[in-house]
């Protein structure tokens, strides 16, 4: 962790630690861990079923700008280099 990142942390736990604060701040206690997220999360995924996933056509569909279009813009940068 760099110096500044060490220092604004240091900072901010000062705020939130300071009386002022103490006073409007709420306890919060969590249910799970994050350690309990990802098991659900990976569960999730394992038991995914695909075959409900609807089969689609992808078409491409790439536009590129035309001979006079690209003369335009480099005479445009042209003169701006000028």
């Amino acid at each position: 962790m760099s110096d500044t990142t060490a220092e604004v942390t240091s900072d901010l736990l000062n705020q939130l630690q300071s009386k002022e604060n103490k006073d409007h701040l709420k306890d919060v206690t969590t249910t799970e861990g994050t350690g309990a997220a990802y098991n659900m999360t990976m569960y999730g995924i394992e038991k995914f079923n695909k075959e409900k996933l609807a089969h689609v056509e992808v078409t491409e569909k790439i536009v590129l700008p035309d001979s006079e279009t690209i003369q335009k813009e480099k005479e445009e940068l042209e003169n701006e280099k000028k």
